[in-house]
């Protein structure tokens, strides 16, 4: 199995470096990059061309479904874990029909985050929101 290239979206300095050191501890999933805001993200993903793109649905300059719309279109096997604060089936859906292929709470990461990316990889599709 390969190694997952994992690219991470998120506003915060201070949560980017949350899930660095949560994946960091998975010696088989490697960070390609990280990303602040959306305005760079169609170049990044076009340079890096991660597997995975985690993205914190609270963005500066866009959303967790404007994000993956863009993945969605431009890398069609590039899977988007969209980590969010609560549960809500209809955000759920709309994330969903945006090119989401995984939701998980913010408050469950250290729990699912990894387990879900290594799902995602090995092409299974997973709604684990905690």
């Amino acid at each position: 199995m390969c190694r997952p290239q994992v690219l991470i979206v998120a506003t915060h300095s201070a949560f980017r470096g949350v899930l660095r050191d949560l994946l960091s501890g998975a010696p088989d999933i490697d960070i390609v990059g990280e990303v602040a805001n959306t305005a760079d993200l169609a170049r990044t993903l076009e340079r890096l061309a991660p597997q995975v793109v985690l993205v914190d649905i609270n963005l500066a300059g866009g959303s967790g479904l404007s994000v993956s719309r863009e993945v969605s279109h431009h890398l069609l096997s590039t899977h988007v874990v969209i980590l969010i604060e609560e549960d809500s089936r209809t955000y759920r859906q709309a994330l969903l029909d945006a090119g989401a292929n995984a939701l998980v709470r913010k408050a469950s990461i250290a729990q699912l985050l990894i387990p879900c990316i290594r799902k995602l990889v090995g092409e299974e599709v997973v709604e684990d929101v905690g």
